[in-house]
């Protein structure tokens, strides 16, 4: 009877302490670090939103909901994966949250349709020119250019952060 009542010490202990890592995440979010801009003072959440959504001017290229669509079983995949290796929630969190920051930069790397407008194109000129580049790479880069992608600045600002549950 005493072995029993110890392992049943044992593993209500044991529940209780994966019940308690379980619960330790409150999420995990991805996307602009906060509080970033580009050199003109623009917010690049406010760019990150406006590429989203679009506007009367900017059509819209979701780069952020075709990420989630198309990778969240993916991450609850990894989720349980990780879990299952014994790592802590936590730890876990933050595999996922690494995986989240690079899918989203695959997906705004993707060249989202519809293509850049002419403007676009004429601005994007204008800055490969300002970055004293030669014609043949001007006209190159221009031919290559990709939407959401300008600076490179908006990839580069990707971040994840886990939010841990107040006790």
């Amino acid at each position: 009877m005493e072995i029993q009542t110890n392992l049943s010490k044992v593993v209500n202990s044991w529940v209780r302490k994966k019940i308690n890592q379980l619960s330790s995440v409150e999420k995990i979010q991805a996307g602009v670090k906060e509080n970033e801009t580009y050199e003109n003072g623009v917010s690049l959440s406010k760019v990150m939103l406006c590429n989203e959504f679009g506007t009367s001017k900017i059509p819209s290229r979701p780069a952020l909901r075709i990420t989630i669509k198309d990778n969240l079983e993916e991450w609850y995949n990894i989720l349980i994966k990780e879990l299952e290796k014994e790592k802590t929630l936590l730890q876990a969190s933050h595999v996922i949250g690494l995986k989240m920051k690079a899918d989203i930069i695959k997906s705004i790397s993707s060249d989202i349709p519809p293509v850049n407008s002419l403007t676009t194109l004429i601005a994007y000129r204008k800055y490969l020119q300002g970055k004293k580049l030669s014609k043949n790479k001007v006209v190159q880069g221009v031919l290559d250019k990709k939407t959401l992608i300008f600076t490179g600045k908006l990839v580069k600002s990707m971040t994840y952060q886990v939010f841990r549950k107040k006790k």
